[in-house]
């Protein structure tokens, strides 16, 4: 866990804000919409990854 919030600190406050967004947006799903959200982070990851990351 820390090591997660140690790479949050070091993104550019843009992107903490992204980040903050999809998390809130995350947190008040339903529990179906909750396992939507996962599939297509999922999905999105790879693309995320070769591009940096955010």
């Amino acid at each position: 866990m820390t090591a997660l919030l140690l790479h949050f600190t070091r993104l550019p406050a843009t992107v903490q804000a992204r980040f903050l967004e999809c998390l809130n947006h995350y947190l008040f799903a339903s529990p179906g919409r909750r396992s939507q959200l996962r599939r297509q982070w999922e999905r999105q990851a790879p693309a995320d990854r070769d591009i940096g990351g955010a």
